[in-house]
């Protein structure tokens, strides 16, 4: 999907939504946060569980690189050191799946 299609997706919240959702006080977020619950069996706190979809999502985002790296067998340029210098990239075939 073209870049522009889909930022053009991404809206900011309807007041419907605020209303239902309102922002919480940050003591209260806290409170919720350190709250123990019960997410597929496991009992954790809202912390825990945010940590751990952090981990999930970086896991797979760095799976989905590594593949994207490797079948197009090019820089994907989301890192440039300053002193680091620009290299060509590979041409080669690629298999088709």
């Amino acid at each position: 999907m073209a870049r522009a299609r889909l930022t053009s997706t991404i809206h900011p919240p309807s007041e419907s939504s605020l209303k239902k959702h309102p922002t919480k006080p940050p003591r209260q977020a806290s409170r919720d946060l350190a709250r123990q619950r019960r997410i597929q069996g496991f009992r954790v706190t809202g912390f825990t569980a945010i940590v751990h979809v952090t981990e999930h999502f970086a896991y797979d985002a760095g799976q989905i690189i590594y593949l994207t790296k490797l079948l197009r067998g090019v820089d994907l340029k989301f890192t440039r050191l300053p002193a680091e210098r620009v290299k060509a990239p590979i041409n080669r075939k690629l298999p088709r799946f």
